[in-house]
């Protein structure tokens, strides 16, 4: 049973579905401890654990199933299956969610979203195409990263302002986002020292920019800007370009 959350009176306006079985995550993502995550108006979420056989695959997302590993299915499927509870969240009906050939998720025309998952909880945010461009959402598990794995994710600044710090994973998930939010709209890959990010004083807000000239921007623009929120054991980063 899905327990719907209506965050308006928190000024985000959108929806968030819960899984009573994320457990410790639950409360979070309600509102119920602290602030809820903060989803772009207009936006519908789902957050549930990575189960063995969620079902409700459609036939089109089957073919796909073949060429992946059990871990690799069990992860696409809980996905699918997140993205399509969002799906009818915002009023549409179940769809199919193919593949595309950069391994993407193929949304059904008049949607937009994006999905993320750990090896043991996944996400899907998704939002009408006539509101917005592109969507990106990242969920990591909270941990520490090497010196080594710190100076390829972040630019010389952001080692100055956080390489001892413990946000390093917050700013991986930001960045992730912000490539699954930018790609579609530049159609170029970038690397993780492309993009500069500042954590807000908020606590809850950031906001990237591309540090190289050079680099395609996302309708004129270079820069976008998110939310993020820490979790018990994880981290999710959003962003909507509309």
């Amino acid at each position: 049973m899905w327990l719907l959350n209506m965050a308006h009176e928190r000024g985000y306006g959108s929806l968030v579905m819960i899984d009573p079985g994320l457990g410790a995550l639950a409360p979070f993502l309600a509102g119920q401890s602290g602030t809820p995550v903060p989803l772009p108006t207009g936006t519908a979420a789902c957050l549930a654990p990575v189960l063995d056989s969620p079902g409700g695959q459609f036939r089109e997302e089957a073919e796909i199933l073949g060429r992946f590993s059990a871990k690799r299915r069990r992860e696409f499927l809980a996905g699918r299956a997140c993205a399509r509870a969002a799906m009818t969240a915002l009023g549409c009906p179940a769809q199919p969610i193919g593949m595309k050939a950069d391994g993407g998720p193929l949304w059904p025309e008049g949607l937009v979203g994006s999905i993320s998952h750990t090896s043991d909880h996944c996400i899907a945010v998704v939002g009408k195409s006539e509101r917005f461009r592109s969507i990106g959402v990242d969920l990591e598990v909270a941990m520490g990263i090497s010196p080594s794995v710190a100076t390829v994710v972040l630019t010389d600044a952001e080692l100055d302002s956080y390489g001892a710090d413990d946000r390093v994973t917050t700013l991986f998930a930001i960045k992730e986002a912000f490539f699954k939010a930018y790609h579609p709209l530049a159609g170029v890959l970038i690397d993780f020292r492309d993009v500069e990010v500042d954590i807000l004083p908020d606590g809850m807000s950031w906001c990237a920019r591309l540090v190289d000239p050079v680099s395609a921007g996302m309708l004129g623009r270079r820069t976008m800007t998110g939310k993020y929120r820490r979790l018990p054991g994880h981290v999710v980063a959003i962003a909507a370009v509309v």
